[in-house]
């Protein structure tokens, strides 16, 4: 086992002995110039036997030589071609040409033994005897003697092509495995010849000259392919493995799955005719499910090269080796017939034909040949379109034409021989995140971002076949890359793993989420959810930008203080922190999201976290395993597991468990950009979900034992071209459409067969309308879907039964139990309906305890009695991130949590003695005064505009208030307002304006004698704080050069430290407000707050110069007041906890990321003990307990 021993392919056939172990070349020597077919070491390890074509040679190895001499045959044998060698005992044993073993004693042939009709292609050794395989088919076993002690023929297992090509035999497990030339690997049993693999052979792949045909099939998880072998072989993607195959009448070279997948083209044919009875040109549709031959037809007489469904499955392209290209039309109106009829002929090519593509909508397709030509088309008549220019603004269904506009740089801009063979990119997935696979004649693959117009472009290569790639192919959502080896007949999947961190982040400015309805209120509900897909790390303005600049120049402001701190630790601090309660809801892009549990506790999603909130200990508990916004949740129908979606460029499910917020498992990674929607199956062991992406794909996962620990991809598909807003399983027996999904315009049936997802839409009849489904459920043995017109839509099995007026506006919601159904609308109703859809009774929230801001019902679950007939309590979620509970008896409606509801929050501020109040302000318009220890609101006000920035005055009497600001950056009417409200009745005291921009920050004066004001316009406002003066404005400070972000006054009120997103740090006196050019001036000043992110106090808190790509830069930032811990949020969502001060780059932190975007702000309760933070985009509220379990252990 020490030496390796490899035989070159040169004209001397060059033998080299290596040591492996360390790389170096014990012996080399010249052999001869005849082909070598089999070499191995002696088994006394002191030479090698080297059999080939006409000749044996038995060398010896002396030190760095080798010495042959040739074997001795006498008159038992004779000089012809040898095969094989090996092994009984010591003894040389070589199968002949003419299927004999020669064994020899020495180099001296000793025996001759007929073993096969033919060839014997190889013989494996081990210590109970050999064993050989023939080209007659035959494994036989022999003994130490060489007497035959099992015989067994490959034929009768199933093999394609019989003939043995390599053997192994596992003496200790009585297995054999046999590799045939019909590229199989078998497992057969050493005892019997049975194949232990009761389904066929182990591995298997296409065998005879050329294999070029592959297709994907658009329903499902699997793809075929065709070859010369004459088989058609289905495969999945996710087991590995071929499902089915078939024999065909010729060799194929393309074929074509149908848009629903439910059938196959095969085009037949190749370069030269075989025999009499191969009619090239000839193409079929067969059958997917049991291969039966639906359509036949022979237009052209050279072989078929490429086929192509349009997206509608209208049109049928068939290109053919004379350079024409056969379209046909097909009617699949009648599925027990299918009618196929040639519409046209196209002849402008001039060479064989290579690639097809149709546009989106059917009415194009474009061509390349084998002499490089890429014309256009009309697909219906033929037509040749000259002008390219013409179809600059046409969508094409997929990219595989290897000439174009869009994938010109995919060419080298020089001839080193290398051509493209084969791309593809599918088109209708995300256009944002599009990439192009090409394959070349060198086997090679390469990755790059599509489009690509540079032959300069960045690309990833990979070497993967042997000689020309045949085909590429994209699987359903760009996860797996499927490639065919045109002469080694290899079939490889490939793994798409997405580098989310490496992407540039670019977000097509359409908005794919918005659902159109024709000018109903339906599209402003989802702007919501289209500017969370942009906030979610997937979109930076250009003033997150600045946070990223190389230049800073706060740094050539910073100055050490004379007296450095002596007790500057970059450890990481020994507090804590602690998510205590959380304050927010994100109802406005998520439906049915908020739920009870098993044990009656209620759950529900807010930013990056899942609550589960405990009513009677008004406790929660948490869920923090999400990386991005959550934007779906919904809970097993026992109660026992929560799932939840994200939003993100590669969004990953989380199931969890629903009482105890632990993780089971998280998915792997399927859809694109977000998750729109997920729903457990009524025995909870599967689950459905629906992408964000542009194909609004449906997955299927599944848990075989319901515990979800094993949880795997059971199926996907393409969801269509409509936004897709609900899938739900069924939850009767007898109906075979298992799932429903509807959306934009539409709603379709879904059945499984095959392990693919077939879909049928719902059929309206004179019943109604098509209509817009927003949610839907199970009653009894129907289906009810509300709608767009406030109506519900009932389905017996995919016929439209009935409609019901429901609701006065849209039907956002609906949660079925066995007593029927509670639906919730935009009209602020909740109604309880029968199984038999009969109304049972109304409610409207304006009867609520507490009035609801936007009453609009987006979410409704119910707890029943122990029957589960009877809806007892029933959970509403508002788009005023409210959450209601209503006894259905009494009628009593209770508010039970609420948060901020529109836009942006930005607005934080902690009273300046009572550690267990704090205020917030946002967009919404609300002002809300909040109580740490009692987990509440306690007051709120609501005013007439946005709101970006708040302040306690010193004494804690009055709020500051800054008005404006808007996620459109459009101007509002009361931009630039401040206004003084009482924190007690939350009265407006005053209200005055000087600037015509928004408010960005507000803060007091410690001696309380002014408060400043920062503007948009990049300026600060300094006003007189007492009544006699009616709050006058003093001066007005304009050197920052962008929007200032923080506000600190010095100990004495003298100095003002300003903060701006471009990096500036700046002071100025407040006598007059003139600025204090030298550093030096201040670097002793003491600051009793400081909310800046720049400073010499904390510069550690900034990522080198080599990480400020990341997305990682602070945001916010506040000091405690002990001058202790500083508290810094980020644009990705984290809170860090550091030692303050912050001076090495390389100081350790405590952080938490429960945020989703940017942290608006953070604050320190007086004591330090409380941290409360702020999301921009997310609008939570999280209040954080700081445990110092470092001083603890010390103090015991």
């Amino acid at each position: 086992g020490k030496h390796l021993v490899s035989m070159g392919h040169d004209s001397f056939q060059m033998m080299i002995v290596y040591d492996w172990e360390d790389g170096s070349v014990v012996a080399s020597s010249q052999t001869c110039n005849k082909r070598t077919l089999d070499v191995d070491f002696q088994r006394h390890g002191s030479g090698l036997v080297q059999c080939g074509c006409d000749f044996i040679h038995f060398w010896t190895m002396d030190n760095d030589s080798l010495v042959s001499n040739n074997a001795y045959f006498g008159d038992k044998g004779k000089i012809q071609s040898f095969f094989s060698i090996g092994w009984v005992g010591n003894q040389p044993v070589v199968g002949t040409d003419d299927g004999h073993l020669y064994r020899f004693w020495g180099r001296k042939l000793e025996c001759s033994i007929p073993a096969h009709s033919s060839t014997i292609h190889t013989i494996y050794s081990t210590n109970e005897g050999i064993v050989t395989g023939s080209s007659d088919g035959l494994v036989k076993i022999w003994g130490p003697s060489l007497d035959c002690k099992i015989c067994f023929n490959m034929s009768s297992v199933g093999s394609l092509n019989p003939i043995v090509k390599s053997l192994c035999w596992d003496s200790e497990f009585k297995r054999i495995f046999v590799g045939t030339a019909g590229n199989e690997i078998w497992e057969l049993s050493a005892k019997d010849g049975s194949n232990l693999q009761k389904d066929g052979p182990l591995e298997q792949g296409h065998f005879e000259s050329i294999s070029a045909g592959l297709s994907i099939n658009p329903k499902g998880t699997t793809f075929a392919t065709v070859g010369d072998d004459k088989t058609l072989r289905i495969w999945d993607i996710i087991e590995h493995n071929i499902v089915k195959y078939t024999q065909i009448e010729m060799a194929s070279r393309a074929c074509a799955f149908s848009p629903d997948g439910q059938m196959i083209a095969i085009g037949f044919g190749t370069i030269r005719k075989e025999n009499a009875k191969q009619f090239n040109g000839k193409w079929i549709i067969m059958n997917e499910n049991d291969f039966s031959i639906l359509y036949e037809t022979r237009d052209s007489r050279k072989f078929i090269t490429e086929i192509k469904w349009s997206n509608s499955g209208e049109h049928i392209a068939v290109g053919s080796w004379d350079g024409k290209i056969y379209v046909y039309d097909v009617e699949t109106e009648n599925k027990s017939t299918l009618q196929v009829s040639l519409s046209s002929i196209i002849e402008q090519h001039n060479s064989h034909i290579r690639h097809i593509d149709f546009s989106l909508d059917g009415k194009y397709l474009q061509a390349t040949c084998g002499a490089h030509e890429l014309k256009f088309y009309e697909a219906s008549t033929g037509l040749y379109i000259p002008a390219a220019s013409r179809l600059k603004d046409v969508t094409w269904e997929s990219q595989t034409c290897t000439l174009g506009w869009s994938i010109k740089g995919t060419w080298l801009p020089y001839n080193d021989g290398c051509e493209i063979q084969t791309l593809h990119n599918s088109l209708n997935n995300d256009t944002d995140r599009a990439v192009v696979v090409s394959g070349d004649n060198f086997g090679r693959l390469k990755l790059l971002r599509f489009p690509c117009l540079s032959s300069e472009a960045q690309s990833r290569s990979f070497r993967a076949h042997c000689g020309s790639v045949a085909k590429v192919r994209w699987v359903n959502g760009d996860s797996h890359l499927v490639t065919l080896g045109e002469k080694d007949q290899a079939v490889m999947v490939w793994n798409h793993d997405v580098d989310n961190d490496a992407i540039n982040d670019k977000i097509s400015e359409t908005r794919t989420m918005l659902m159109e309805s024709g000018g109903c209120d339906c599209e402003g509900e989802y702007n919501d959810w289209d500017y969370n897909i942009k906030q979610s790390g997937m979109k930076v303005t250009q003033e997150e930008n600045e946070h990223d600049a190389l230049c800073r120049p706060w740094v050539t402001s910073m100055v050490e203080p004379r007296v450095p701190p002596h007790d500057l630790d970059p450890d990481r601090p020994l507090s804590k922190l602690k998510l205590d309660f959380s304050h927010g809801l994100q109802t406005q892009f998520l439906h049915n999201s908020v739920v009870y549990n098993s044990h009656g506790n209620i759950v529900f999603s807010t930013a990056k976290i899942g609550v589960i909130y405990d009513r009677g200990d008004h406790k929660q508990q948490f869920y923090q395993k999400h990386k991005r916004k959550i934007s779906t949740l919904c809970i097993s129908p026992q109660g026992r597991f929560a799932a939840s979606g994200e939003i993100g460029l590669r969004p990953r499910i989380h199931i969890w468990d629903a009482q105890t917020g632990a993780q089971i498992i998280l998915l792997p990674e399927f859809h694109r950009k977000g998750i729109k929607c997920v729903a457990f199956s009524p025995d909870a062991k599967k689950v459905v979900s629906v992408g964000a992406d542009s194909d609004n794909s449906i997955c299927i996962w599944k848990s075989h034992s319901g515990e979800w620990h094993d949880a795997t991809m059971h199926s996907n598909t393409k969801g269509g071209a409509y936004q897709v807003f609900f899938a739900q399983f069924t939850a009767f027996d007898h109906c075979p459409n298992f799932l429903v999904s509807g959306g934009k315009d539409h709603i379709n049936f879904w059945t499984e067969k095959g392990g693919g997802l077939n879909s049928s839409k719902g059929i309206f009849g004179l019943v109604g309308d098509i209509q817009t489904m927003i949610c839907g459920a199970s009653v009894g043995t129907r289906f009810v879907t509300g709608a767009l017109n406030g109506c519900l839509y009932v389905w017996e099995e995919k016929k439209l039964e009935k409609i019901i007026k429901a609701h006065q506006r849209k039907i956002n919601c609906l949660h079925s139990f066995k007593g029927g159904i509670v639906t919730g609308g935009d009209d602020g109703c909740v109604t309880v309906w029968s199984q038999k859809i009969k109304q049972i009774a109304s409610f409207d929230l304006i009867d609520a305890n507490v009035t609801s801001l936007n009453r609009k019902v987006r979410s409704v679950h119910v707890k029943s009695n122990t029957s589960k007939k009877r809806a007892l309590k029933i959970l509403i979620g508002t788009e005023g991130s409210e959450i209601y509970e209503m006894s259905t008896q009494t009628g009593n409606i209770s508010l039970l949590h609420e948060g901020h509801f529109e836009g942006d929050t930005w607005g934080l501020a902690f009273h300046p003695t009572d550690n267990d109040i704090f205020a917030t302000c946002g967009d919404d318009g609300t002002i809300r005064i909040w109580s740490v220890r009692k987990r509440k609101l306690s007051r709120k006000a609501k005013v007439d505009c946005s709101m970006r920035a708040i302040s306690w005055s010193n004494d804690g009497t009055e709020l500051l208030v800054g008005c404006g600001g808007n996620r459109s950056g459009k101007r509002e009417k009361k931009d630039g307002v401040f206004m003084i409200i009482d924190a007690k009745t939350m009265q407006l005291k005053l209200e005055g304006r000087d600037t015509r921009h928004w408010i960005t920050e507000a803060k007091y004066s410690p001696d309380s004698n002014m408060f400043a004001l920062a503007s948009m316009d990049k300026k600060i406002y300094i006003y007189e704080n007492n009544n006699a003066s009616q709050h006058r404005l003093r001066f007005v400070i304009d050197n920052h050069n962008s929007r200032i972000t923080s506000l600190d006054f010095s100990h004495d009120s003298y100095l003002l430290q300003s903060s701006s997103v471009g990096h500036e740090q700046l002071y100025h006196n407040t006598d007059d407000g003139d600025r204090l050019l030298i550093p030096s001036q201040i670097k002793n000043t003491i600051w009793p707050t400081y909310s800046s992110t720049y400073g010499w106090n904390v510069q550690g808190i900034w990522p080198s110069v080599q990480d400020s790509t990341k997305q990682d830069s602070p945001i916010c930032a506040q000091c405690s007041y002990d001058k202790s811990l500083l508290a810094v949020g980020t644009d990705n969502g984290e809170i860090k906890l550091f030692n303050f001060p912050v001076v090495s780059k390389t100081a350790s932190f405590e952080h938490q990321g429960c945020h989703s975007g940017h942290v608006g702000e953070c604050q320190f309760s007086r004591d330090g003990k409380t941290l409360v933070t702020i999301g921009k985009t997310d609008r939570t509220v999280l209040v954080w307990k700081i445990n110092d379990h470092g001083n603890s252990d010390l103090l015991h």
